[in-house]
C-alpha cells in the first residue's frame, strides 16, 4: 500500500475482494516512494499473491487497469470496482523517473491498490488523483484524466526483488471480465484506525 495510507494509524486490517478479513501491522516503509508493506497476522493462500514475475513497468499505450476500494464509503467496501485507462507518459509530474500517468479515474480510497495491463501484470501502485482544481487556480486551465502510480520498477526495488527483467512471456491478453474474477482475491482494502 501507500505509506500515507497508513501514516499516523493504530491497528491495521485488510480485506480482500471475496471477503476474507486478516489483522496487519506495518513493517516497512519510504517516504521517498510513499510506500508502505503490510505483514498479515495469518497469510492468505500463497496463490492470493501476485508474483514478482509478474510485476513490470509499462510504456505509453499500455492498458491501467485500477482495481481497489474508492470512496468505500459511498461506493460500498464488499468488492473493488474496476477502471479502465492507459499509460498516457512513462513518467510523472515534472517527469517524475518513479511515477507515471494514467488516464483511469482513481478517487480517494484508490490510494495504494494495484494498477493491471490486460496480461494481468502488476504495472503500477496508485499513489495519487491529480488535483484538478489547484491546477486551475495556478493555470487557469483545467487538466482532465491524469492520474499518477509509482512504478512497478521502484516497488520491485523498495522490495530488494527481481522482476521478469525480458523473461518469460506474458500471460494471454484478457477481457476485463476475466481479470476482475482473476485478481477479486489478490486485491485488498486497508482499513485503519487513526491514532488519537
Amino acid at each position: 500500500t501507500n505509506n500515507h495510507v497508513i501514516k499516523n494509524t493504530g491497528k491495521v486490517a485488510v480485506r480482500n475482494g471475496v471477503g476474507e478479513v486478516r489483522l496487519a501491522r506495518v513493517i516497512k516503509i519510504t517516504t521517498k516512494d510513499d510506500l508502505a508493506v503490510l505483514e498479515l497476522a495469518k497469510a492468505f493462500p500463497e496463490d492470493y499473491a501476485i508474483p514478482f514475475g509478474d510485476m513490470a513497468d509499462a510504456g505509453p499505450g499500455r492498458s491501467a487497469v485500477v482495481m481497489g476500494f474508492p470512496m468505500a464509503g459511498v461506493f460500498g467496501w464488499r468488492q473493488p470496482s474496476l477502471t479502465e485507462g492507459i499509460v498516457s507518459k512513462a513518467s510523472g509530474l515534472r517527469d517524475n523517473p518513479g511515477t507515471f500517468l494514467i488516464t483511469s479515474k482513481m478517487n480517494k480510497g484508490n490510494s495504494g491498490g494495484p494498477i493491471f495491463d490486460r496480461h494481468g501484470r502488476l504495472i503500477g501502485v496508485a499513489v495519487a488523483k491529480l488535483d484538478t482544481i489547484k491546477i486551475y487556480e495556478k493555470k487557469g486551465s483545467l487538466p482532465e484524466d491524469m492520474n499518477i502510480a509509482i512504478k512497478a520498477s521502484r516497488v520491485l526495488n523498495f522490495l530488494n526483488r527481481k522482476g521478469n527483467e525480458g523473461g518469460r512471456s506474458p500471460a494471454p491478453e484478457m477481457k476485463l471480465e476475466d481479470l476482475y474474477r482473476t485478481m477479486l482475491a489478490k486485491v485488498v482494502m486497508v482499513a485503519a484506525a487513526m491514532r488519537k
